[in-house]
């Protein structure tokens, strides 16, 4: 009977310790994937990077973790480099009234992660074919919200024409959206 037990504690341990490497080269590969994906690298780089407005008026300035735009027309188009905002950071958009809308279109190679806040007086759309992802640390304080993998050229924004498009070769797919309060 001993010689049983002992056989069914060695195959327990066996089992264990494959578990367990098994479990521990799954982690490690999702790190690993994880890691490589553009999407997730962008997180690193916080803040809205090179921003440039190309429709309507206004400016951009940033002081230490908060980014302000100026919006002095009614509509505004902004291509961004990047568009990320980490937990301790704020976007500002200083709008003329509550039906001003801001066109951001994220133009890089990443998605945006949206950790921290975005304030706004009016309406606010974040176009970037790389995905656009809300983590639960997110506070967004807006009139209204867009967050698409689409696209809309300036043009048609600035003739009030709100047309999406796909880009061809990129991804139509957001990684993750988690519930965001509107007020």
């Amino acid at each position: 009977m001993q010689g049983s037990q002992h056989d069914n504690s060695h195959a327990s341990l066996k089992r264990e310790s494959v578990w367990f490497k098994t479990k521990l080269i799954s982690q490690f590969l999702t790190l690993s994937f994880l890691l490589t994906q553009p999407f997730y690298l962008s997180y690193l780089h916080a803040a809205p990077i090179g921003g440039d407005v190309v429709g309507g008026t206004g400016s951009i300035s940033q002081s230490d973790l908060t980014t302000t735009i100026n919006q002095t027309s009614q509509n505004l188009a902004v291509n961004w480099q990047s568009f990320n905002v980490n937990t301790n950071e704020k976007v500002n958009f200083i709008q003329p009234n509550t039906s001003s809308i801001a066109l951001n279109r994220i133009l890089g190679n990443n998605g945006s992660v949206i950790q921290g806040q975005i304030n706004a007086t009016g309406q606010v759309i974040l176009v970037n074919p790389n995905g656009v992802f809300f983590t639960s640390t997110s506070s967004v304080n807006v009139g209204g919200l867009i967050a698409s993998s689409l696209d809309m050229t300036p043009s048609d924004f600035m003739n009030g024409n709100y047309i999406f498009n796909e880009i061809i070769g990129k991804c139509a797919n957001n990684i993750g959206l988690n519930p965001v309060n509107l007020s």
